[in-house]
């Protein structure tokens, strides 16, 4: 509905609830890229997620309409999204 598809070259998700090894596929993926660290960016809804990001050494945005809430969110002092319209937005601009 939103048109992000162009900007992603793939979606990993996890079946494991708890997310015990979100860190290391992550480090994998960004190994099997073409592009540094630093060119990526982690989409995620929870403060693991941007522990993993910062992990992997890329750059993180979060959005407050999935796992966590915004309170719990906002510590981790990276961008913070409502809805993927204004995600897609920010993007885009």
């Amino acid at each position: 509905f939103f048109r992000l598809q162009v900007h992603f070259l793939r979606l990993i998700g996890m079946n494991d609830y708890y997310a015990h090894s979100k860190v290391e596929n992550g480090k994998l993926w960004v190994r099997q890229l073409p592009y540094p660290p630093e060119d990526i960016l982690f989409i995620g809804d929870t403060t693991h997620d941007f522990e993993v990001a910062r992990a992997m050494g890329t750059d993180c945005v979060l959005v407050s309409f999935g796992h966590q809430s915004e309170q719990r969110l906002i510590p981790c002092g990276v961008p913070l999204f409502d809805s993927l319209k204004e995600l897609q937005d920010r993007i885009l601009s």
